[in-house]
């Protein structure tokens, strides 16, 4: 855009400071602060509004989400990009999915099975093998 004058970064400094983002997304809110300097204002006030809705504590690792959108002129978004969360009890599982893909998990917990062989071994009813003989484990 046409900037008018050169941005106040003052109240992207307060975004930064209050959810203690890394360095990398320091730079990455400041060019956002440059690019879209005319509406720079109302950015970080929604950007603030959803960090603390939902990235009270990845905020850095949401900018990294949300920037491609915001650099092309959109908004952001009053949910979550990624699938899933609306409670913050679930903030540790969806970035956990989002860094390791979402059928991942435990698969090192569970001796390293793969997904597929979990959910194979998960859908085969295990109480028929119960009901056959008494000694047999659920």
């Amino acid at each position: 855009g046409k900037l008018d004058g050169f941005p106040d970064l003052r109240e992207a400094e307060d975004v930064i400071k209050k959810f203690r983002m890394t360095a990398a997304a320091k730079r990455q809110l400041f060019d956002l602060c440059l690019e879209r300097a005319n509406d720079s204002s109302r950015i970080l006030g929604q950007l603030e509004v959803y960090f603390e809705e939902y990235a009270r504590n990845t905020a850095s690792t949401a900018l990294q989400e949300l920037l491609p959108r915001l650099m092309s002129g959109g908004d952001v978004p009053e949910e979550p990009l990624y699938r899933g969360g609306r409670s913050r009890s679930r903030s540790h599982n969806n970035r956990h999915e989002r860094e390791h893909g979402r059928h991942d998990r435990g698969g090192a917990r569970r001796g390293g099975r793969s997904p597929a062989g979990r959910d194979r071994s998960r859908s085969r009813p295990q109480y028929r093998n119960a009901r056959r003989s008494p000694s047999g484990r659920r």
